[in-house]
């Protein structure tokens, strides 16, 4: 019943030494010019829309990806949401606000265009989708991922998927993967 393997951080240690150790940062991948560009339903949210009377009024978000976005600004990660949805726009920017992030309302060419420049401009970019319309930007990323619940053909154009969905710990498992495996 109980786990015998059960760790402990060491005296005086945090999460945050725990993950500066297990990335085995240094200063180059700390000084390295990165971008993470992130498709919003389906990886920030669990891809529900709830609807009443007046139209689309509340999306469902998941909670564990705050602390390691937080942390990948330590590393000098740069964030940038992009998102379709008109109709649920406010609702997302209000989320992206919260993670203290930029968001941008962008459809599939552009969100590609602006993964192809960063690229073009040596930023290491990951971007991170769930559509076949993100396929256009994965292909023009370092690295591409997406979260378990997305269709299998997206899969195919990922160097990481999570096993867990979007909404439910899948951006911060991408995140603390992709830091990792780096």
């Amino acid at each position: 019943m109980w786990n015998e393997n059960r760790k402990k951080l060491e005296d005086g240690k945090t999460h945050i030494d725990l993950l500066m150790e297990k990335f085995m940062v240094n200063d180059e991948f700390i000084n390295k010019k990165k971008v993470a560009i992130i498709d919003c339903d389906g990886i920030i949210s669990t891809n529900e829309f709830f609807y009443d009377t007046n139209g689309k009024s509340l999306k469902s978000y998941g909670c564990y990806d705050h602390e390691m976005i937080s942390f990948c600004k330590k590393l000098n990660w740069e964030f940038i949401f992009v998102s379709a949805d008109a109709n649920g726009y406010k609702i997302t920017e209000n989320r992206v606000k919260d993670l203290h992030c930029n968001i941008c309302n962008i459809g599939w060419i552009e969100r590609s265009d602006v993964v192809k420049n960063y690229t073009d401009n040596g930023y290491l970019t990951l971007f991170i989708g769930d559509s076949i319309s993100d396929i256009n930007a994965m292909s023009n990323a370092t690295i591409a991922a997406t979260v378990n619940n997305a269709p299998d053909l997206v899969k195919e154009y990922c160097d990481f998927v999570s096993t867990k969905n979007g909404g439910y710990g899948g951006l911060a498992d991408i995140l603390y993967n992709v830091n990792y495996k780096i």
